[in-house]
């Protein structure tokens, strides 16, 4: 569950850094 949770947190910060430098 914890793995899932990084996975799921890591996927938004991804997208929110591409957001943000795009």
């Amino acid at each position: 569950m914890a793995f899932e949770i990084v996975a799921l947190v890591s996927k938004a910060g991804d997208l929110l850094i591409t957001m943000l430098v795009s």
